[in-house]
């Protein structure tokens, strides 16, 4: 077996304990072998993993092991946080890998671009009793992270972080993630990483749009042309509050040009947006660095 095969099968095995982990809260190795499948030797190295990562602490119970003996149990480590800041709002907050909003900062309206980011830090510092061990940046495209004083180690646009967000929350098989401003901008979510083409724009579903037809129609051609393509299992179509009464029947539309997977039209409020995905997408980070 190669090294990247390798490298591959120990990511999703260090995932697949994580999220029992996440999931449980507070749970043994034997239960996490039990959900996974995986041995006591394999889930014994994940956790060990994890915690020297910082992503879960481990700590002893008192008469659960073999006659008496005190087991370890897992639980994830709130005291590992991430500032998440989204300079075209002008706000920031600070996320824990739970995936738990643990402070909003207060930043003035009117702060220097230059100052945003030294002033989002200094505030979730002085709030958050945890270690901050990294910055992520929401923010569109053409943002330049230099201009704001900001060193991100992630950097995502708004498009990928509510996609990644919803992914995760409904298990979908894939989401298609739709943000109006002025132009359509979306992108498409596999298991749980965006479809990008390797050329120019392939892969961006915005492209696809043509400007001079409704809404409705184009969400149609996307829809259909995205089904064909990547044959997903479900699709979840998030759009802002005030499309989505115009777009309710979108899924009877899909169904009279083809056989469909399962497709769920969400308005945007109801969905976990941008600062929950850019967390999620630093926790998939560090967990992939392990």
């Amino acid at each position: 077996m190669d090294r990247i095969n390798q490298r591959s099968i120990r990511r999703e095995s260090l995932r697949a304990v994580y999220e029992v982990i996440a999931r449980g809260g507070t749970v043994s190795r034997a239960q996490i072998a039990g959900e996974t499948g995986y041995s006591l030797m394999t889930v014994g190295k994940m956790v060990d993993a994890l915690e020297a990562g910082g992503l879960i602490a481990q700590t002893k119970e008192a008469g659960q092991g073999t006659a008496g003996r005190r087991s370890s149990v897992c639980c994830p480590n709130p005291s590992c946080g991430m500032l998440v800041i989204r300079p075209d709002t002008t706000s920031a907050e600070v996320w824990d890998v739970t995936l738990r909003q643990r402070h909003r900062c207060v930043l003035p309206e009117d702060i220097a671009a230059d100052m945003l980011a030294p002033t989002a830090f200094v505030d979730a510092a002085s709030a958050y009793d945890g270690e901050l061990r990294g910055t992520v940046c929401v923010a569109p495209a053409d943002f330049s992270p230099a201009e704001y004083g900001i060193r991100p180690d992630l950097l995502v646009t708004p498009e990928v972080a509510c996609a990644a967000a919803n992914a995760y929350q409904f298990d979908a098989g894939l989401v298609f993630c739709l943000i109006v401003g002025g132009d359509v901008r979306g992108v498409v979510m596999r298991d749980g990483q965006p479809v990008r083409g390797t050329f120019g724009r392939a892969g961006d579903v915005g492209a696809l749009c043509d400007p001079s037809k409704p809404l409705d129609l184009n969400l149609l051609h996307i829809l259909e042309a995205v089904c064909r393509v990547l044959d997903p299992e479900a699709i979840h179509l998030q759009c802002a509050d005030s499309l989505y009464a115009g777009l309710t029947d979108l899924p009877g539309r899909l169904a009279e040009r083809l056989e469909p997977p399962v497709l769920r039209v969400e308005a945007e409020s109801g969905c976990p947006g941008a600062f929950y995905g850019g967390a999620l997408l630093m926790r998939e980070r560090w967990l992939m660095d392990l």
